[in-house]
């Protein structure tokens, strides 16, 4: 399934927000640097939907604030 992603990097703390079925809103401790949020973005989206690591993929926007994730 394919989800739009808003990315809030550097908060405070580690948290999703779902925004509707397909939209979430994730704050990311992490800064934005050598892909250190995105693999913290996949770690965190991997427990909230309870699928292993591998199974989730930024199809697009790996460089940019909204991205388009793939779980399956």
């Amino acid at each position: 399934m394919k989800y739009l992603i808003s990315v809030k990097p550097n908060a405070k703390q580690t948290k999703i927000v779902r925004i509707s079925e397909t939209e979430l809103l994730v704050h990311i401790h992490a800064a934005p640097q050598d892909g250190k949020a995105n693999e913290e973005l996949i770690r965190t989206l991997s427990k909230f939907f309870h699928v292993p690591q591998l199974r989730i993929c930024i199809a697009r926007g790996a460089t940019g604030r909204k991205k388009i994730v793939d779980v399956v």
